[in-house]
């Protein structure tokens, strides 16, 4: 294919009606009638017969119209399937340079069709895998799609905080005793909660307090200060 980035066409028209019915649709429209007979001055019978680049400032001027009035007319014609209308075009351009290859002929490799098929679907695979599994770090399995070694967790995952709390049971417990309590004595900001404790593990901290809300133990209200549930 060839890129062109500075392509220009001129508008193009194209009769649709024979002269017959366009003199009907004349009689039968007469605001159309004076551009109609502007386009058939300045254009000739071509219209008739293939696309005729135009100039709708040109029309514009036989008819004593603003540029904008014929290019909407020349719309409305289009729409109504009297012509076939084709507004300037600016745009890039794209052209096909090859033919068409014929559908039962075509050059296809199938060995690379199906290299680029198994590839899709390693990666849904690993999409799917990395989904499901609730055993090791989603940043490990991030980095080995990535072909990227690492034996280091990344302990903010959901996999890696629900191992942490598993493990720090006794931890939680504190953690939600300290929250009753400081909430039981005033209601507070998660920020203010989180300064009074001083957790040593602030996400799982925060994670507790989000269960707990999740519990309906606490509940924030429409200022987004947490108090105990009663």
């Amino acid at each position: 294919m060839e890129f062109n980035e500075s392509f220009y066409r001129p508008s193009l028209i194209h009769l649709a009606f024979d002269k017959k019915k366009l003199y009907e649709f004349q009689v039968a429209h007469a605001r159309f009638d004076l551009l109609i007979k502007a386009l058939l001055r300045l254009y000739g019978g071509e219209l008739f017969s293939d696309f005729t680049p135009i100039s709708e400032s040109q029309i514009a001027l036989m008819v004593k119209q603003p540029i904008g009035s014929v290019k909407l007319e020349l719309d409305q014609l289009h729409n109504l399937q009297v012509v076939v209308y084709e507004p300037v075009n600016e745009s890039p351009k794209i052209t096909l340079v090859l033919a068409r290859q014929d559908a039962d002929r075509l050059p296809i490799d199938k060995q690379e069709f199906k290299r680029r098929r198994d590839l899709h679907l390693t990666k849904m695979e690993a999409m799917k895998n990395y989904a499901e599994q609730t055993h090791r770090c989603r940043m490990q399995l991030i980095q080995e799609y990535f072909d990227e070694e690492t034996y280091q967790t990344c302990g903010l995952c959901d996999v890696c905080i629900e191992k942490r709390r598993k493990e720090n049971l006794t931890v939680l417990k504190d953690y939600e005793q300290q929250v009753i309590y400081l909430l039981n004595k005033k209601n507070m900001t998660v920020e203010e909660l989180e300064a009074a404790v001083d957790p040593a593990e602030k996400e799982l901290f925060i994670d507790v307090v989000r269960e707990m809300v999740d519990a309906n133990q606490i509940a924030y209200d429409e200022f987004w200060v947490l108090r105990v549930v009663k």
